[in-house]
């Protein structure tokens, strides 16, 4: 899970607004303090429910780029991401990231995949 201040660059990278910044309080990364100091820095705009689910869906590249940084993505991480990807709703995001191979793929392969579907190419 991201730190506070992780989540606060990354915000800023993925250009949250305040539903995207509201996700974060609902997952449990930030509280609703960190949340207005995080929005009040960043000048995030209002969240609508036109942008609900492209915020939940750069909320979801934030933990995998969380998880690249802070952990082994064998252990720990992929039943996070999993999780993560079930609440945000992008489970389908997940499920191609993994590309079906599920527990057999190993750490290595599973930050690769991970790497390449974060590239700007890959990255829709």
């Amino acid at each position: 899970m991201p730190t506070p201040a992780e989540f606060a660059f990354f915000a800023r990278t993925y250009r949250l607004d305040t539903v995207g910044i509201q996700q974060a309080v609902v997952l449990g990364w930030i509280t609703e303090d960190q949340a207005a100091e995080i929005a009040g820095e960043l000048d995030a705009v209002p969240g609508s429910a036109e942008t609900e689910d492209a915020q939940r869906y750069r909320v979801f590249k934030i933990a995998l780029e969380s998880a690249l940084h802070t952990w082994d993505t064998a252990g720990g991480a992929r039943g996070w991401l999993t999780e993560t990807a079930v609440a945000l709703g992008h489970v389908h995001v997940w499920n191609a990231i993994e590309r079906g191979s599920g527990e057999d793929e190993t750490a290595p392969e599973l930050k690769v995949n991970i790497q390449e579907w974060l590239a700007p190419a890959g990255t829709p």
